[in-house]
């Protein structure tokens, strides 16, 4: 069950145990994000996320940087601004399956949009 992380025990366990302590039950519950802000709220908290993929490598990151904008410290997303769209009004963009949405925040963090 859940790729093995938990099984129906345990969580046949933790069902008994919250049943026999009240008071652990609300500490749990009052963790929980139940209304709908506090799930919108609860998933966008993190907007840092681990190096997991070569192309997050600082090192591969500059050198893409460097060959697109000729500043290793300038990002793809400045350089396009800053090149062709600043001066042209307020910009409206659409994603579609953004993922986590990184690059959405890094694209609307320009000014641009």
């Amino acid at each position: 069950m859940w790729n093995n992380l938990i099984s129906l025990r345990e969580v046949a366990q933790l069902a008994r145990r919250l049943a026999r302590e009240p008071a652990l039950a609300r500490g749990v519950l009052a963790r929980l994000p139940l209304t709908g802000r506090g799930r919108v709220e609860a998933a966008w908290a993190h907007t840092e996320s681990l190096t997991r993929q070569w192309w997050d490598i600082p090192a591969v990151v500059a050198r893409w940087n460097r060959m697109i904008s000729g500043d290793p410290a300038c990002p793809p997303h400045r350089y396009l601004v800053e090149t062709y769209l600043r001066g042209r009004g307020p910009l409206r963009a659409l994603s579609l399956g953004c993922g986590d949405g990184t690059k959405e925040m890094d694209w609307a963090a320009t000014g641009a949009f």
